[in-house]
């Protein structure tokens, strides 16, 4: 272990449940650790809460404060969410009981509790339930029901399946499974022996790249040492694992610290030694670990006997892949059908219980009707006080229509639900967090959420081969190319991609409503594909199918399948592009930034590594339309003189401590207004009462209705200053009124949402309007409103840099951005995994 960085050491000293040498672990800590590189690497192979808990224990002294805050902020997160799967799979059980159905539960929360008896220690995808052939039909109806429910769900198999060809039989792992008590529950589970090799089996599958594995093998045989090994070696040989066994114990032995008899580890070979020195090369990487492909000759050599080879072989080689996409087709139909279902709340005027009032707050929320969804949820939680669904809608239904008073006690349930149901804060509810104030609400970087709902994944479609073709295939995949404002802003990127180098496929989920962005970017794309009627599954299938060597979701969770899609695993290269922040989704393999949003001592809180363009890492069109002629104030409502302040952000980003600010800006400056979009009425109804509770005229705000993008882009040209908040900035906003000469005042935030303002106007040549501070954004904003000379020269200048700056120079971003691209195609297609670089101006 002496060859091994710093970090990996500390990483495979700390990542184990027993055995822990605390004299090691302190003298790694004393001679110094690069954190973000330790970070990286616990993340990427999957133990970052094993290490965090033992770094907790045994050395709490020599390590940040700020990390021990993330372990155990992640720890507490995968114990609640790995709970939550465990309860599930209980009830799934007692119901496939009373239908008289066993199943046999393998691998998640399960194996937490067995192998490292805390589900925060770990976490896991969905459990694997083994079950009859006969009741295969019946099992899945019930877990189908129980994922449409808001379940997590659990894959159904008949058979001990992997790319490995295995001979464990479903009626011999039947007659010596055995009734296990976890957390107070019996649940029949595969005898210890058996489990054993199925964990071998599973990390084979992977080929051991994530620690991860080898840190499961350990801590069960650490957890179970009443193992027969004899049995075991039997039942391994029987099975044509045994190779693959010892490759599993010699890792765990070797790396983990497992305390194996004899017997156990006898019978090491060359070939397993030359592999574990190959995995553990891989360990010492400082890039995400490899993914398993469908043909490996390491794989080829685990199987014992020629027989057992060749059926590898054809198996893997031959069998086609449509038989794959069934199962997950009917997944992915299973969800549809979800959405699908008629709402019948909306015909009940009077719902009579907890459940109907909480499906009728559901209806109105997506009526846009807020106030009322509020109150609906509040007759839901009448009902039921714990309801935590009830309790989020209501709370992101009065953010959506700027009611604030009952805003400290949202904060307050929401810092709670941290620890005990993080799944509802992230990513919908950021504005309830004082992220400047307390930034550790963003520093989850490690293990962060991973993104409830997207946690347990299908097999990839896509496993490791290596495409010929000359060009670079990129496929950009947008939540509708119509009127979403990421796909307005890269509508030139599709003008100016090099088509001799590379070729571009367009991917609307959305509806197609024959915009005129929809028709520039039909005409640049080589392909457009029209994907609203088409299943998450057959979009990847499609994506995969055309050899797709980058797909670039420009949404993440704004564009609600975009995420759903890409966890198919369709492209070799998967980018998080137009999403302010990490989507900690674990196919994700870069996030496009620059150095503002996301600071080099910052990029440990990103799951994905980080590409960093020159200037800003937002594309912007430089032919977006803008109407020729400039309404007057009267047309749009704004009074005839009075220095105007704008914020077309949407509502719900307001914050009160912004309005606050905003407020004394009113007061500051005589016949000033505030010229506000209109999102919806309640809204406009509570931010003017909210006015009148601060002492300013209710009148003074001008709410101004959504119109047609060239219109909207015409009409700022009236404002004086746009005022941005935190923490969540103007993003295409900002672009928006910069583009028309309004300038933008922002404050620098800590995260990358917050961040995103101070990059536009780095790089249209105006950091003069990013102040550091508050008091220091209020004090700036109210000396432009009383200097008008001042904010004259600083229009003059942004009109004068508009044409010349970087921030709206397409064709140039277009090049930086193919640079980025070359970069991840040429790692991808030498077998290297993704690593963080810059391209240069």
């Amino acid at each position: 272990m002496e060859a091994f960085s710093p970090e990996l050491r500390l990483v495979i000293a700390s990542a184990r449940t027993s055995g822990v040498d605390e004299a090691t672990i302190r003298e790694i800590l004393e001679r110094g650790i690069d954190w973000t590189r330790f970070a990286r690497k616990a993340t990427a192979h999957g133990v970052a809460c094993l290490c965090g808990s033992t770094l907790a224990r045994v050395a709490p002294d020599l390590v940040p404060g700020e990390m021990l805050d993330a372990f155990r902020i992640a720890i507490e997160r995968t114990r609640t969410t790995s709970g939550a799967a465990f309860d599930e799979l209980v009830d799934l059980n007692a119901t496939l009981a009373n239908q008289r159905i066993e199943v046999i539960a393998l691998k998640g929360p399960l194996l937490a509790l067995e192998a490292f008896g805390d589900l925060g220690l770990r976490a896991f995808g969905r459990c694997d339930l083994l079950v009859r052939e006969t009741d295969a039909a019946s099992v899945s109806a019930t877990v189908r029901a129980a994922t449409r429910a808001g379940g997590v769900g659990a894959n159904v198999c008949t058979e001990v399946t992997s790319q490995m060809t295995l001979d464990i039989s479903y009626a011999g792992l039947r007659h010596r499974a055995r009734r296990t008590e976890l957390h107070g529950h019996l649940l029949l589970t595969p005898a210890p022996e058996d489990g054993l090799l199925i964990l071998a089996i599973h990390g084979a599958e992977g080929m051991w790249w994530r620690i991860k594995w080898a840190c499961d093998v350990a801590a069960f045989i650490g957890s179970h040492r009443d193992l027969d090994w004899q049995a075991t070696i039997t039942r391994a040989r029987k099975a044509g694992c045994l190779r693959t066994l010892r490759l599993a114990l010699s890792l765990a032995r070797g790396h983990l610290g497992s305390k194996l008899p004899p017997t156990a580890g006898d019978g090491t070979s060359p070939v397993i030694e030359s592999m574990v020195a190959r995995i553990v090369r891989y360990w010492q990487e400082d890039t995400a670990p490899r993914r398993a492909q469908p043909f490996s000759p390491d794989l080829l050599r685990l199987h014992d006997g020629a027989v057992r080879r060749g059926r590898y072989v054809a198996r893997t080689l031959w069998l086609p892949r449509w038989r794959r996409l069934i199962s997950m087709g009917s997944r992915a139909a299973s969800g549809r059908e979800a959405e699908a279902q008629p709402d019948r709340a909306a015909d009940r005027r009077e719902p009579k219980d907890g459940v109907a009032w909480l499906e009728h707050a559901r209806t109105l929320f997506d009526s846009k009707r807020f106030e009322a969804a509020v109150e609906a949820s509040d007759n839901a939680l009448r009902f039921d006080s714990a309801n935590v669904e009830a309790k989020h809608l209501g709370v992101f239904a009065r953010l959506r229509c700027s009611d604030w008073r009952r805003w400290e006690e949202d904060k307050r349930w929401l810092a709670e639900c941290v620890q005990t149901h993080p799944q509802v804060i992230w990513p919908s509810l950021p504005q309830l967090f004082d992220f400047d104030r307390d930034p550790r609400f963003e520093r989850l970087a490690i293990e962060q959420i991973p993104a409830s709902g997207y946690t347990h994944l299908p097999r990839p479609l896509w496993c490791g081969e290596r495409y010929q073709h000359p060009e670079i295939r990129v496929a950009y995949i947008s939540a509708g190319f119509s009127g979403d404002p990421m796909a307005a802003l890269a509508t030139g990127i599709f003008e100016h991609h090099d088509k001799d180098r590379f070729e571009v496929t367009a991917v609307s989920l959305g509806k197609d409503t024959r915009t005129p962005m929809r028709k520039r970017i039909e005409a640049a794309a080589g392909r457009f594909i029209q994907a609203d009627g088409m299943s998450n599954v057959e979009v990847a299938a499609t994506l995969r199918d055309l050899r797709v060597d980058i797909a670039v979701d420009l949404n993440g969770y704004t564009g609600k399948r975009n995420a759903t899609v890409l966890a198919f695993r369709p492209a070799p290269v998967q980018v998080n592009s137009g999403y302010p922040g990490t989507s900690a989704l674990p196919y994700m393999d870069y996030i496009m930034a620059d150095r503002i949003v996301v600071p080099q001592q910052h990029q440990y809180r990103f799951s994905e590594q980080v590409v960093y363009l020159p200037h800003s890492f937002q594309p912007n069109d430089r032919n977006r339309p803008t109407a020729e002629e400039t309404p007057s104030r009267a047309e749009v409502g704004l009074p005839a003189a009075g220095f105007v302040f704008a914020c077309f952000n949407s509502n719900y980003k307001i914050t009160p401590g912004f309005f606050d600010i905003w407020m004394r800006l009113l007061q500051g400056i005589d016949d000033s207004v505030l010229w506000l979009l209109e999102d919806n009425v309640d809204a406009t109804l509570n931010l003017r009462r909210e006015a009148g509770v601060r002492g300013v005229d209710p009148g003074r705000l001008i709410f101004a209705p959504r119109i047609a993008p060239a219109r909207n882009l015409a009409r700022q040209r009236l404002a004086d200053l746009f005022l941005d908040n935190l923490p969540m900035n103007a993003q295409a906003t900002a672009s928006d009124a910069l583009w028309v000469g309004l300038p933008v005042l922002t404050c620098l935030g800590t995260i990358f949402r917050s961040r995103v303002a101070a990059s536009l106007l780095h790089a249209v040549g105006l950091p003069e309007l990013v102040t550091a501070s508050l008091a220091e954004y209020e004090q700036l904003a109210l000396a432009l409103a009383q200097d008008a000379p001042r904010l004259t020269a600083i229009k003059a200048k942004l009109l004068r840099n508009r044409d010349t700056a970087p921030l709206f120079d397409t064709r140039r971003y277009t090049r930086y951005l193919e640079a980025a691209y070359t970069v991840m195609w040429q790692r991808s297609r030498s077998g290297l995994s993704p690593e963080a670089f810059a391209v240069e101006a």
